[in-house]
Protein backbone atom coordinates (compact mmCIF):
# COMPACT_ATOMS: atom_id res chain seq x y z
CA UNK A 1 0.00 0.00 0.00
CA UNK A 2 1.45 3.38 -1.05
CA UNK A 3 0.69 6.25 1.00
CA UNK A 4 -0.31 9.86 -0.97
CA UNK A 5 1.49 12.94 0.59
CA UNK A 6 -2.24 14.07 1.79
CA UNK A 7 -2.49 11.10 3.94
CA UNK A 8 0.69 12.04 5.97
CA UNK A 9 0.59 14.46 9.14
CA UNK A 10 3.27 17.43 8.83
CA UNK A 11 5.31 15.86 10.84
CA UNK A 12 5.25 12.43 9.07
CA UNK A 13 5.97 14.41 5.89
CA UNK A 14 9.05 15.99 7.18
CA UNK A 15 10.72 12.94 8.84
CA UNK A 16 10.17 11.56 4.73
CA UNK A 17 11.56 14.50 3.41
CA UNK A 18 14.54 14.01 5.70
CA UNK A 19 14.82 10.21 4.90
CA UNK A 20 14.93 10.94 1.19
CA UNK A 21 17.68 13.68 1.79
CA UNK A 22 19.39 10.93 3.96
CA UNK A 23 19.34 8.50 0.90
CA UNK A 24 20.54 11.05 -1.46
CA UNK A 25 23.82 11.83 0.63
CA UNK A 26 24.21 8.17 1.56
CA UNK A 27 24.63 7.20 -2.22
CA UNK A 28 26.69 10.33 -2.48
CA UNK A 29 28.84 9.04 0.04
CA UNK A 30 28.96 5.35 -1.41
CA UNK A 31 29.95 7.05 -4.65
CA UNK A 32 32.76 8.77 -2.98
CA UNK A 33 34.03 5.66 -1.21
CA UNK A 34 33.78 3.74 -4.34
CA UNK A 35 35.82 6.45 -6.08
CA UNK A 36 38.64 6.78 -3.38
CA UNK A 37 38.54 2.95 -3.25
CA UNK A 38 39.29 2.86 -6.88
CA UNK A 39 42.31 5.21 -6.92
CA UNK A 40 43.66 3.46 -3.36
CA UNK A 41 43.99 0.29 -5.61
CA UNK A 42 45.11 2.49 -9.30
CA UNK A 43 48.10 3.69 -6.96
CA UNK A 44 49.39 -0.16 -5.32
CA UNK A 45 48.71 -1.48 -8.77
CA UNK A 46 50.92 1.21 -10.10
CA UNK A 47 53.94 0.49 -8.02
CA UNK A 48 53.68 -3.14 -9.96
CA UNK A 49 51.77 -5.08 -7.01
CA UNK A 50 49.06 -7.26 -6.87
CA UNK A 51 46.24 -5.73 -4.46
CA UNK A 52 45.97 -8.90 -2.74
CA UNK A 53 49.83 -9.08 -2.53
CA UNK A 54 49.99 -9.78 1.32
CA UNK A 55 53.56 -11.65 1.24
CA UNK A 56 56.12 -9.04 2.72
CA UNK A 57 59.02 -11.45 0.81
CA UNK A 58 57.31 -11.28 -2.40
CA UNK A 59 56.71 -7.22 -1.91
CA UNK A 60 60.71 -7.28 -2.06
CA UNK A 61 61.53 -9.40 -4.75
CA UNK A 62 58.78 -7.13 -6.71
CA UNK A 63 60.65 -4.23 -5.67
CA UNK A 64 63.67 -5.76 -7.03
CA UNK A 65 62.54 -6.20 -9.85
CA UNK A 66 61.66 -2.89 -10.26
CA UNK A 67 65.27 -1.87 -8.93
CA UNK A 68 66.95 -3.72 -11.50
CA UNK A 69 64.84 -2.42 -13.96
CA UNK A 70 66.06 1.15 -13.45
CA UNK A 71 69.52 0.15 -12.19
CA UNK A 72 70.80 -3.71 -12.35
CA UNK A 73 73.94 -3.42 -9.97
CA UNK A 74 71.46 -1.63 -6.96
CA UNK A 75 68.69 -3.96 -8.10
CA UNK A 76 70.87 -7.18 -7.45
CA UNK A 77 72.47 -5.68 -4.34
CA UNK A 78 69.16 -5.10 -2.96
CA UNK A 79 68.02 -8.29 -3.68
CA UNK A 80 71.31 -9.72 -2.23
CA UNK A 81 70.99 -7.99 0.86
CA UNK A 82 67.32 -9.56 1.45
CA UNK A 83 68.71 -12.92 1.16
CA UNK A 84 66.30 -13.30 -1.65
CA UNK A 85 69.14 -14.74 -3.93
CA UNK A 86 72.58 -16.50 -3.41
CA UNK A 87 75.66 -14.11 -4.50
CA UNK A 88 76.41 -16.62 -7.34
CA UNK A 89 76.06 -16.75 -11.09
CA UNK A 90 73.45 -19.52 -10.94
CA UNK A 91 71.00 -17.85 -8.50
CA UNK A 92 71.14 -14.73 -10.18
CA UNK A 93 70.55 -16.53 -13.75
CA UNK A 94 67.50 -18.27 -11.99
CA UNK A 95 66.27 -15.60 -10.86
CA UNK A 96 66.42 -13.95 -14.18
CA UNK A 97 64.30 -16.84 -15.91
CA UNK A 98 61.67 -16.86 -13.11
CA UNK A 99 60.97 -13.22 -13.13
CA UNK A 100 61.09 -13.10 -17.31
CA UNK A 101 57.76 -11.40 -16.97
CA UNK A 102 58.71 -8.55 -14.29
CA UNK A 103 62.01 -7.56 -15.83
CA UNK A 104 63.25 -5.53 -18.36
CA UNK A 105 64.39 -7.46 -22.01
CA UNK A 106 66.18 -4.51 -22.47
CA UNK A 107 68.19 -3.89 -19.23
CA UNK A 108 68.44 -7.89 -19.00
CA UNK A 109 70.28 -7.66 -22.74
CA UNK A 110 72.27 -4.97 -21.79
CA UNK A 111 73.56 -6.90 -18.32
CA UNK A 112 74.34 -10.42 -20.10
CA UNK A 113 76.53 -8.35 -22.54
CA UNK A 114 78.76 -6.64 -20.24
CA UNK A 115 81.80 -8.41 -21.62
CA UNK A 116 84.24 -6.70 -19.25
CA UNK A 117 82.49 -7.68 -16.22
CA UNK A 118 83.69 -11.25 -15.30
CA UNK A 119 80.52 -11.70 -13.15
CA UNK A 120 78.20 -11.02 -15.86
CA UNK A 121 79.69 -13.11 -18.08
CA UNK A 122 79.44 -16.24 -15.76
CA UNK A 123 75.57 -15.41 -15.50
CA UNK A 124 75.16 -15.50 -18.85
CA UNK A 125 76.71 -18.94 -19.27
CA UNK A 126 74.44 -20.00 -16.76
CA UNK A 127 71.44 -17.90 -17.96
CA UNK A 128 71.88 -19.70 -21.22
CA UNK A 129 72.03 -23.41 -19.79
CA UNK A 130 68.63 -23.06 -18.49
CA UNK A 131 67.39 -23.02 -21.80
CA UNK A 132 66.39 -26.29 -23.24
CA UNK A 133 67.38 -26.99 -26.80
CA UNK A 134 67.92 -30.96 -26.68
CA UNK A 135 66.63 -32.44 -30.04
CA UNK A 136 65.86 -29.24 -31.49
CA UNK A 137 66.06 -27.92 -34.53
CA UNK A 138 69.23 -24.88 -35.13
CA UNK A 139 67.20 -22.07 -36.06
CA UNK A 140 63.76 -22.51 -33.88
CA UNK A 141 66.55 -22.83 -30.90
CA UNK A 142 67.77 -19.79 -31.82
CA UNK A 143 64.95 -17.56 -32.63
CA UNK A 144 63.46 -19.01 -28.89
CA UNK A 145 67.08 -18.12 -27.32
CA UNK A 146 67.08 -14.57 -28.64
CA UNK A 147 63.25 -13.80 -27.35
CA UNK A 148 64.49 -14.02 -23.81
CA UNK A 149 66.33 -10.58 -23.87
CA UNK A 150 66.92 -7.95 -26.08
CA UNK A 151 70.00 -8.61 -28.24
CA UNK A 152 73.07 -5.70 -27.93
CA UNK A 153 73.99 -3.84 -31.19
CA UNK A 154 78.02 -3.99 -30.36
CA UNK A 155 79.29 -6.04 -32.48
CA UNK A 156 81.51 -7.66 -29.52
CA UNK A 157 79.07 -8.62 -27.02
CA UNK A 158 76.61 -10.31 -30.02
CA UNK A 159 79.46 -12.44 -30.63
CA UNK A 160 80.11 -13.14 -26.55
CA UNK A 161 76.24 -14.28 -26.21
CA UNK A 162 76.24 -16.25 -29.36
CA UNK A 163 79.49 -17.91 -28.44
CA UNK A 164 77.94 -18.87 -24.94
CA UNK A 165 74.60 -20.12 -27.30
CA UNK A 166 76.32 -22.07 -30.14
CA UNK A 167 78.52 -23.86 -27.04
CA UNK A 168 75.68 -25.11 -25.01
CA UNK A 169 73.50 -25.65 -28.21
CA UNK A 170 76.03 -27.87 -29.36
CA UNK A 171 76.60 -29.43 -26.11
CA UNK A 172 72.85 -30.57 -26.09
CA UNK A 173 73.08 -31.58 -29.92
CA UNK A 174 76.43 -33.18 -30.27
CA UNK A 175 76.09 -33.81 -33.88
CA UNK A 176 74.15 -31.18 -35.17
CA UNK A 177 78.03 -29.65 -35.80
CA UNK A 178 81.44 -30.58 -35.59
CA UNK A 179 82.47 -27.26 -33.25
CA UNK A 180 80.84 -24.53 -31.02
CA UNK A 181 82.51 -22.41 -33.51
CA UNK A 182 80.46 -23.62 -36.48
CA UNK A 183 77.09 -23.36 -34.61
CA UNK A 184 78.45 -19.70 -33.70
CA UNK A 185 79.36 -18.40 -37.86
CA UNK A 186 76.14 -19.79 -38.47
CA UNK A 187 73.97 -18.05 -35.67
CA UNK A 188 75.66 -14.89 -36.31
CA UNK A 189 75.23 -15.26 -40.22
CA UNK A 190 71.55 -15.72 -39.60
CA UNK A 191 70.95 -12.52 -37.75
CA UNK A 192 73.55 -10.66 -40.59
CA UNK A 193 70.80 -11.95 -43.21
CA UNK A 194 67.63 -11.00 -40.81
CA UNK A 195 69.14 -7.48 -40.87
CA UNK A 196 69.63 -7.77 -44.43
CA UNK A 197 66.18 -9.27 -45.27
CA UNK A 198 63.70 -7.42 -43.10
CA UNK A 199 65.45 -3.81 -42.14
CA UNK A 200 65.00 -1.45 -44.92
CA UNK A 201 67.44 0.82 -43.73
CA UNK A 202 69.59 -1.86 -43.90
CA UNK A 203 68.94 -2.93 -47.52
CA UNK A 204 71.11 -0.59 -49.23
CA UNK A 205 74.43 -1.06 -47.08
CA UNK A 206 74.51 -4.58 -46.81
CA UNK A 207 75.16 -5.52 -50.85
CA UNK A 208 75.69 -9.54 -51.69
CA UNK A 209 74.04 -11.11 -48.65
CA UNK A 210 70.65 -10.61 -49.39
CA UNK A 211 70.55 -13.34 -52.63
CA UNK A 212 70.69 -16.68 -51.89
CA UNK A 213 73.63 -18.00 -53.81
CA UNK A 214 76.09 -15.42 -51.91
CA UNK A 215 74.78 -15.82 -48.70
CA UNK A 216 74.93 -20.03 -49.52
CA UNK A 217 78.70 -19.34 -51.36
CA UNK A 218 80.00 -17.01 -48.25
CA UNK A 219 79.54 -20.09 -45.73
CA UNK A 220 80.71 -22.87 -47.25
CA UNK A 221 83.78 -21.13 -48.03
CA UNK A 222 84.07 -19.41 -44.64
CA UNK A 223 86.93 -20.76 -43.60
CA UNK A 224 88.98 -23.87 -42.54
CA UNK A 225 87.41 -24.44 -39.08
CA UNK A 226 83.71 -24.33 -40.92
CA UNK A 227 82.25 -27.00 -43.15
CA UNK A 228 78.56 -26.24 -42.42
CA UNK A 229 76.24 -28.74 -44.37
CA UNK A 230 74.76 -26.78 -47.75
CA UNK A 231 70.57 -27.94 -47.13
CA UNK A 232 70.92 -26.38 -43.75
CA UNK A 233 72.64 -23.50 -44.71
CA UNK A 234 69.47 -23.15 -47.44
CA UNK A 235 67.33 -23.89 -44.65
CA UNK A 236 68.26 -21.05 -42.68
CA UNK A 237 67.90 -18.63 -45.47
CA UNK A 238 64.48 -19.95 -46.76
CA UNK A 239 63.28 -19.88 -42.78
CA UNK A 240 64.66 -16.53 -42.41
CA UNK A 241 63.29 -15.11 -45.47
CA UNK A 242 59.63 -16.27 -44.99
CA UNK A 243 59.79 -15.73 -41.15
CA UNK A 244 61.82 -12.86 -39.44
CA UNK A 245 63.91 -13.46 -36.32
CA UNK A 246 61.20 -11.77 -33.87
CA UNK A 247 62.84 -9.50 -31.38
CA UNK A 248 62.25 -9.62 -27.93
CA UNK A 249 60.00 -6.60 -26.39
CA UNK A 250 59.34 -4.83 -23.28
CA UNK A 251 55.68 -5.17 -24.18
CA UNK A 252 55.15 -8.15 -23.70
CA UNK A 253 53.67 -9.37 -26.85
CA UNK A 254 57.21 -10.29 -28.72
CA UNK A 255 58.05 -8.96 -32.25
CA UNK A 256 54.78 -7.10 -31.94
CA UNK A 257 55.26 -3.67 -33.40
CA UNK A 258 54.91 -1.51 -30.28
CA UNK A 259 58.02 0.54 -30.15
CA UNK A 260 58.19 4.57 -29.84
CA UNK A 261 57.72 6.85 -26.83
CA UNK A 262 54.56 6.80 -24.26
CA UNK A 263 52.54 9.65 -24.87
CA UNK A 264 49.34 9.04 -22.69
CA UNK A 265 48.74 6.00 -20.52
CA UNK A 266 45.77 5.52 -18.03
CA UNK A 267 42.67 3.35 -17.41
CA UNK A 268 39.93 2.33 -19.68
CA UNK A 269 37.33 0.34 -19.97
CA UNK A 270 37.26 -1.93 -22.86
CA UNK A 271 34.22 -4.13 -24.35
CA UNK A 272 35.30 -8.01 -25.06
CA UNK A 273 35.51 -11.14 -24.78
CA UNK A 274 32.84 -13.75 -26.20
CA UNK A 275 30.13 -12.71 -24.05
CA UNK A 276 30.48 -9.35 -24.17
CA UNK A 277 31.36 -7.04 -21.45
CA UNK A 278 33.61 -3.82 -19.80
CA UNK A 279 36.54 -4.88 -18.26
CA UNK A 280 39.07 -2.43 -17.38
CA UNK A 281 42.30 -2.23 -18.71
CA UNK A 282 45.61 -0.31 -18.38
CA UNK A 283 46.20 1.45 -21.84
CA UNK A 284 49.95 3.17 -23.00
CA UNK A 285 49.37 5.01 -26.35
CA UNK A 286 52.90 5.30 -28.22
CA UNK A 287 53.60 6.78 -31.52
CA UNK A 288 52.48 3.37 -33.43
CA UNK A 289 49.93 1.32 -31.02
CA UNK A 290 47.81 0.94 -28.43
CA UNK A 291 49.27 -1.11 -25.93
CA UNK A 292 46.62 -2.18 -22.98
CA UNK A 293 47.52 -4.62 -19.70
CA UNK A 294 45.68 -5.99 -16.73
CA UNK A 295 48.12 -3.83 -14.33
CA UNK A 296 50.37 -0.77 -15.12
CA UNK A 297 53.39 -2.98 -14.50
CA UNK A 298 54.21 -2.83 -18.32
CA UNK A 299 56.52 -6.07 -18.31
CA UNK A 300 53.73 -8.42 -17.34
CA UNK A 301 50.15 -8.68 -17.79
CA UNK A 302 49.95 -7.77 -21.03
CA UNK A 303 46.55 -8.64 -22.73
CA UNK A 304 47.24 -6.64 -26.64
CA UNK A 305 48.74 -4.81 -29.12
CA UNK A 306 46.27 -2.48 -31.35
CA UNK A 307 48.38 -0.71 -34.76
CA UNK A 308 47.14 2.25 -35.11
CA UNK A 309 48.39 2.47 -39.00
CA UNK A 310 44.79 2.54 -40.87
CA UNK A 311 42.15 3.11 -37.98
CA UNK A 312 40.63 6.05 -37.35
CA UNK A 313 38.16 7.15 -34.36
CA UNK A 314 34.65 8.12 -33.40
CA UNK A 315 32.22 8.57 -30.28
CA UNK A 316 30.68 5.50 -29.92
CA UNK A 317 26.66 4.58 -30.52
CA UNK A 318 26.94 2.39 -27.11
CA UNK A 319 23.90 3.18 -25.28
CA UNK A 320 25.12 0.65 -21.74
CA UNK A 321 28.19 2.51 -21.53
CA UNK A 322 28.73 6.45 -21.06
CA UNK A 323 32.07 8.28 -22.60
CA UNK A 324 32.80 5.29 -25.13
CA UNK A 325 34.01 5.47 -28.45
CA UNK A 326 35.52 3.70 -31.38
CA UNK A 327 38.78 2.22 -33.01
CA UNK A 328 37.51 1.37 -36.53
CA UNK A 329 39.62 0.30 -39.75
CA UNK A 330 38.82 3.21 -42.36
CA UNK A 331 38.96 0.21 -44.97
CA UNK A 332 36.53 -1.87 -42.72
CA UNK A 333 38.72 -4.59 -42.94
CA UNK A 334 39.92 -6.80 -39.86
CA UNK A 335 42.67 -4.47 -37.10
CA UNK A 336 45.75 -6.08 -37.50
CA UNK A 337 46.07 -6.64 -34.05
CA UNK A 338 47.72 -9.31 -31.45
CA UNK A 339 46.40 -10.66 -28.12
CA UNK A 340 47.93 -12.52 -25.58
CA UNK A 341 46.76 -16.48 -25.04
CA UNK A 342 46.30 -17.88 -21.62
CA UNK A 343 49.18 -19.66 -22.44
CA UNK A 344 50.98 -16.06 -23.20
CA UNK A 345 51.93 -16.59 -26.58
CA UNK A 346 50.34 -14.18 -29.02
CA UNK A 347 47.17 -14.56 -31.30
CA UNK A 348 45.94 -12.31 -34.48
CA UNK A 349 42.89 -10.41 -33.44
CA UNK A 350 39.43 -10.47 -35.12
CA UNK A 351 38.09 -7.36 -34.66
CA UNK A 352 37.17 -4.29 -36.93
CA UNK A 353 36.22 -1.95 -34.34
CA UNK A 354 37.38 -1.86 -30.60
CA UNK A 355 34.88 0.04 -28.17
CA UNK A 356 36.52 1.60 -25.13
CA UNK A 357 35.21 4.03 -22.47
CA UNK A 358 36.78 6.36 -20.25
CA UNK A 359 36.11 7.67 -16.48
CA UNK A 360 35.05 11.19 -17.69
CA UNK A 361 33.82 12.97 -20.64
CA UNK A 362 36.81 15.03 -20.20
CA UNK A 363 39.24 11.65 -19.68
CA UNK A 364 37.32 10.60 -23.37
CA UNK A 365 38.05 13.62 -25.03
CA UNK A 366 41.40 13.68 -24.55
CA UNK A 367 42.06 10.41 -25.21
CA UNK A 368 40.44 11.16 -28.77
CA UNK A 369 42.50 14.01 -29.40
CA UNK A 370 45.86 11.85 -28.86
CA UNK A 371 44.01 9.08 -30.66
CA UNK A 372 43.57 11.67 -33.98
CA UNK A 373 46.69 13.14 -33.36
CA UNK A 374 48.92 10.06 -34.06
CA UNK A 375 47.08 8.48 -36.83
CA UNK A 376 47.06 11.63 -38.77
CA UNK A 377 51.28 11.45 -38.22
CA UNK A 378 51.45 8.01 -39.14
CA UNK A 379 49.24 9.03 -41.98
CA UNK A 380 51.35 11.24 -42.79
CA UNK A 381 54.65 9.18 -42.59
CA UNK A 382 52.77 6.81 -44.68
CA UNK A 383 52.45 8.95 -47.82
CA UNK A 384 56.03 10.66 -47.05
CA UNK A 385 57.17 6.70 -47.31
CA UNK A 386 55.48 6.42 -50.63
CA UNK A 387 57.37 9.11 -52.42
CA UNK A 388 60.55 8.37 -51.19
CA UNK A 389 63.54 6.35 -50.22
CA UNK A 390 64.05 5.44 -46.86
CA UNK A 391 67.88 5.53 -45.66
CA UNK A 392 66.81 6.58 -41.70
CA UNK A 393 66.50 4.21 -38.72
CA UNK A 394 62.97 4.58 -36.83
CA UNK A 395 64.65 7.50 -34.96
CA UNK A 396 65.13 9.66 -38.00
CA UNK A 397 68.97 9.68 -37.78
CA UNK A 398 71.02 7.64 -40.33
CA UNK A 399 72.23 4.23 -38.73
CA UNK A 400 76.11 4.63 -38.30
CA UNK A 401 76.36 0.66 -37.32
CA UNK A 402 75.46 0.07 -40.41
CA UNK A 403 78.48 -0.44 -42.81
CA UNK A 404 79.66 -1.09 -46.61
CA UNK A 405 81.39 -4.24 -44.93
CA UNK A 406 77.88 -6.23 -45.72
CA UNK A 407 80.00 -8.23 -48.48
CA UNK A 408 80.43 -11.84 -48.55
CA UNK A 409 84.05 -11.10 -47.47
CA UNK A 410 82.65 -9.64 -44.33
CA UNK A 411 81.48 -12.78 -42.36
CA UNK A 412 85.62 -13.93 -42.22
CA UNK A 413 86.46 -14.03 -38.81
CA UNK A 414 90.01 -14.89 -37.85
CA UNK A 415 90.04 -16.46 -34.55
CA UNK A 416 90.17 -14.74 -31.47
CA UNK A 417 89.26 -11.57 -32.70
CA UNK A 418 86.17 -9.63 -32.98
CA UNK A 419 85.98 -8.46 -36.47
CA UNK A 420 82.70 -7.97 -37.67
CA UNK A 421 81.18 -4.86 -37.97
CA UNK A 422 78.40 -3.24 -35.53
CA UNK A 423 75.15 -4.45 -35.53
CA UNK A 424 72.49 -2.14 -35.12
CA UNK A 425 70.31 -2.70 -31.71
CA UNK A 426 68.05 -5.91 -31.92
CA UNK A 427 65.20 -4.01 -31.53
CA UNK A 428 66.27 -2.22 -35.05
CA UNK A 429 67.50 -5.15 -36.77
CA UNK A 430 65.45 -7.99 -35.98
CA UNK A 431 61.70 -6.01 -35.61
CA UNK A 432 62.21 -3.00 -37.77
CA UNK A 433 60.45 -4.45 -41.23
Amino acid sequence: MVMEYDELTLDETEKLKALRRQKIQVIKNIEAIKSELYEVTSQIESFGFPVDCEDPAERRRILGCQEFNNNPKQGLEYLFEQGLLERNPTSVARFFVEEHERLSKVVLGTYLGEVRKEFNMEVLDAFTRLHDFRNQEFLPSLRHFLLSFQLPGESQKIDRILTSFAEWYLEQNPTMFRSPHEAYVLAYAAILLNTTLHNTNAKSQTLGLADEKVFVRTLLDYDRETDLPEDLIRRVYQDIKNEPIRAASDDGLDGISQNGKVLMKGWLLKLGGRVKSWKRRWFVLTENSLVYYTTPDRQRNVKGVIPLDGLNIRLSQERTKENSFELFSIRNEVIKASKADKDGSSAPGHHTTYRLAAATTAERDRWIRMLESVTHKIAERRGARSTSVDCTTGTGSVNPRLSTRFMSASLKRSVGAGSHPDLPSQQSALNNH
